[in-house]
């Protein structure tokens, strides 16, 4: 099948590059491990967004989880969170099958799902990669590694400045950071490599990943850019297959020799130039996505404007395209949570992530102390309830 890249720029559309490219090398690093006395791999696996619209971020779980067993991994050393509604949803045209890439192979058959439906949470992630003895109680799969095990992360959704998002939760730069030292702390791997695949997924580890605890991340994007999808309106599937770096990899790269400089030089030579467009979608889902977006624009605005004018912040235009680098992490994740709690379900609203980038910005402009900050969480909270609680969108995309 052609390549088929859309024409018009969607900032809710993620890629999925790395794990077939930056990731080559560090799997087959992880891979190779076992051939050494006493090592063994360990994956947690991730799919951070549910529906149709979203096919490829499942997608791309279940490749990786076929990726995993080809090059002998257990499978009960690996742990999936999926939210499992897209091998059988009614717009699904092949029933039970999965692919990522026309013309390719079921990825869905054999892949053992260990968290579905509403278990897919930032809280039930985190408790994968502690170790939670009550998850372990209740007969879930939790990481029970040593340090001298090898651990590999991987998640594919949609992501915002210090986010990412679960189906109906997100999580934080900081939580995420918090449970990799935790991880560190108690002796929970001998190396461990993560793979985000996200729209600003830089954000999640830029000024915040300490550089001694023998950790290897690589994101889809730095903490300012937004990511794209291909293979889009093909084989009737109404959705996108995978991203472009990904069907470059497939098509160029081999996972067991090639060295990671080459492959970024493959990646140049070989990816076509980006073109996007809205893909299979009808003229009244368009409309609803438009107006949704549109109201939520002029919401958080309203939101930016009512906090500069409660000192705040001076002027409501530039923090809406301020790009601050994230520094004041575990700050931030205490207004992102608020914000996500008061104001808007960002795990169901996926779009209000595009604005994360003002609250980091007014964090970063802020030097909080306990009662300034829950000062600002009560004004912060006010202008929610009056500018965006109580809207009548059920997802705004």
């Amino acid at each position: 099948m052609q390549q088929h890249y859309t024409n018009t720029m969607f900032s809710f559309l993620i890629i999925f590059p790395l794990l077939f490219t930056l990731s080559a090398s560090a799997l087959t690093d992880l891979l190779s491990s076992k051939s050494h006395a006493g090592y063994n791999t360990y994956a947690v696996l991730v799919a951070g967004s549910n529906t149709h619209f979203n096919y490829r971020h499942q997608a791309h779980v279940c490749h990786t989880y076929q990726i995993l067993i080809n090059h002998g991994v257990p499978a009960k050393n690996i742990i999936v969170m999926m939210y499992d509604d897209i091998a059988y949803d009614q717009m699904n045209p092949f029933p039970g099958q999965i692919f990522n890439a026309p013309n390719g192979t079921d990825v869905y058959a054999g892949v053992v799902k260990d968290y579905t439906g509403e278990e897919v949470t930032a809280e039930n992630f985190l408790g994968v990669l502690k170790g939670d003895k009550t998850l372990a109680a209740m007969g879930k799969k939790v990481l029970t590694t040593g340090p001298n095990d090898n651990v590999f992360i991987y998640y594919a959704g949609h992501g915002g400045v210090g986010l990412l998002g679960f189906p109906s939760s997100c999580l934080s730069s900081h939580d995420l950071n918090e449970a990799l030292v935790y991880m560190h702390d108690n002796k929970m791997y001998g190396k461990l490599t993560i793979h985000l695949e996200a729209c600003e997924s830089g954000s999640m580890f830029e000024n915040i990943l300490q550089d001694n605890l023998k950790i290897r991340a690589i994101t889809s994007s730095n903490s300012k850019e937004i990511s794209f999808s291909c293979y889009c309106d093909t084989h009737n599937i109404g959705t996108c297959f995978e991203d472009e770096y990904s069907a470059s990899w497939l098509d160029y790269n081999n996972l067991t020799r090639q060295a990671l400089e080459q492959q970024f030089t493959d990646y140049g030579e070989n990816s076509p130039s980006l073109d996007p467009q809205q893909f299979g979608q009808k003229s009244l889902i368009s409309t609803i996505l438009k107006a949704g977006r549109s109201f939520l624009f002029r919401g958080v605005k309203k939101v930016v404007t009512h906090l500069c004018v409660h000192n705040y912040c001076k002027d409501a235009k530039k923090v809406m395209l301020s790009r601050r680098p994230l520094v004041k992490h575990e700050t931030y994740a205490k207004v992102a949570k608020k914000f996500h709690s008061k104001c808007l379900n960002l795990g169901v609203h996926t779009f209000g992530m595009k604005f994360m980038h003002a609250f980091a910005d007014i964090v970063e402009s802020n030097d909080f102390n306990e009662v300034t900050l829950n000062r600002f969480m009560e004004d912060l909270e006010k202008a929610c309830k009056n500018h965006i609680v109580g809207h009548n969108f059920k997802a705004i995309i």
